[in-house]
């Protein structure tokens, strides 16, 4: 009778080991926090998980994406179920801000290898909530240091060793790095926020397909004044001529839940649209 129920139980972890099926779309991406109140400094986990058809062409990743985030990377899975494929980024994020952070919606596109049009998704944005370590009205006195202790073990000397062998393992490193890559054309901006707006299809949802045009627009500004423009508030790019006013009236759909239909999603279409076509280029603003 134990051989048999330890036989049962054995059988019930192997089915509740079983993963999830692939989502069913043609390009989705998610991300997904073990905390949504976080501590400064302190890491937690953070995955993002793409979705793509098999035989499409994935955009790259780049974990700039997750502005202001601080990330550490701890691995890259990939598993297919015949038709789709299904990427998933583990990392150990961290949060240095004594407000709450939101990391604004992550674009994806994935393109098919017959040449039609690209898939374009984007995740929904990511809300932090920050834990504060003092209390904002008793901080406390502040700590001033003391005399340095006399005599005792030679502390400076083992941290001079340390040093030492963290310079030599860094030197061994860069001898065994192969050689870089060599650099890849540059991008247009314009003709790929162009053709991204080109083929974003409508899905009915309201907020995505505003989190969608959004990011384009984010991303097309990014690209073309060198500005973290994906991780800014509305009000910090208040610098950039025009993008305020496209995305003030979006922020009253998405956070303060104004009611909007496939008509302002149209009109948005093309006011990103005009904006981009139009605009000239500036410099960069810091």
């Amino acid at each position: 009778m134990r051989a048999l129920a330890a036989l049962l139980l054995l059988a019930l972890a192997a089915c509740g080991a079983e993963r999830e099926p692939i989502a069913a779309a043609d390009a989705r991406i998610r991300l997904e926090a073990s905390h949504r109140e976080v501590h400064p400094g302190q890491g937690f986990r953070l995955t993002a998980v793409r979705v793509w058809r098999k035989g499409f062409e994935p955009s790259p990743w780049d974990d700039a994406l997750l502005s202001p985030l601080v990330l550490r990377a701890e691995g890259v899975e990939t598993r297919e179920d015949g038709r789709r494929v299904e990427e998933t980024r583990r990392f150990d994020a961290y949060v240095f801000s004594r407000k709450d952070v939101t990391v604004p919606a992550v674009p994806f596109a994935a393109k098919p290898d017959d040449g039609s049009e690209l898939r374009i998704a984007a995740s929904r944005p990511l809300r932090l909530s920050i834990v504060p370590q003092v209390d904002a009205d008793d901080p406390g006195a502040p700590e001033l240091p003391g005399d340095l202790p006399g005599g005792g073990f030679p502390w400076w000397a083992l941290l001079g060793v340390l040093v030492l062998l963290q310079g030599g393992f860094l030197l061994l490193l860069r001898a065994r790095r192969p050689a870089a890559a060599p650099p890849a054309p540059p991008r247009d901006p314009r003709a790929e926020a162009l053709a991204q707006l080109e083929t974003i299809q409508r899905s009915g949802d309201v907020d995505a397909d505003m989190q969608a045009l959004t990011a384009v627009l984010r991303g097309y500004v990014a690209q073309r004044d060198g500005v973290p423009a994906r991780a800014r508030t509305t009000e910090e790019l208040a610098s950039v001529p025009g993008v305020a006013e496209i995305l003030a009236p979006c922020d009253a759909v998405l956070f303060a839940r104004q009611l909007a239909g496939p008509r302002e999603v149209e009109a948005l279409h093309e006011r990103v649209r005009d904006f981009v076509r139009n605009a000239s280029g500036g410099g960069r603003t810091s």
